[in-house]
């Protein structure tokens, strides 16, 4: 990041921010007015400075497509003896909406490949466990320890669940 400024006959102030490819430039003029006046502009400058700047780093952010697959990739392996279901979630719908598992530890790989945010809940047998939310294209992962029984899986958003996103787990 670099900070310039340049000063003409006191009349113009600008401040340019520059990362890598991506420039910001904040022009404050200073004319003949009360040095009350000019303090304000000053405040004003650095406000704005510090609302670009954030808005600066968000444009050069990478891209979370390859954190994602690595994620991905390793979640549908078991790990410590438990089970891994893969689950996929869409609007709305669960894939697969039936799945079975052996007693215990039990992680459910999310992947939203949907548009809009969805979560898993594993619900029944005394177990309530939510994920987390995530934004399509994201992926999450949620172990539960489930004893044997039944349990309904279902996004809790909304009505996500009256529209289709529900099924159940076994576990024997």
């Amino acid at each position: 990041m670099t900070a310039q400024r340049r000063s003409e006959d006191r009349r113009v102030t600008e401040l340019t921010f520059a990362f890598g490819p991506k420039r910001a430039t904040i022009v404050a003029t200073n004319s003949s007015v009360p040095e009350e006046a000019t303090v304000h502009r000053r405040h004003l400058a650095l406000i704005l400075c510090l609302v670009a700047l954030p808005l600066v780093f968000v444009a050069c952010g990478g891209d979370d497509d390859e954190e994602t697959t690595a994620a991905t990739e390793t979640s549908t392996t078991a790990s410590g003896g438990g089970e891994t279901i893969d689950i996929s979630e869409t609007e709305y719908a669960l894939d697969p909406s039936e799945a079975s598992a052996a007693a215990g530890e039990v992680t459910f790989a999310i992947i939203n490949d949907g548009a809009i945010p969805h979560n898993l809940e594993i619900e029944g047998d005394g177990v309530e466990e939510v994920s987390e939310t995530v934004e399509g294209g994201a992926s999450t992962d949620l172990t539960v320890d489930l004893a044997a029984g039944t349990y309904r899986m279902y996004c809790n958003i909304a009505d996500h669940a009256e529209q289709g996103m529900e099924g159940e787990v076994t576990v024997e």
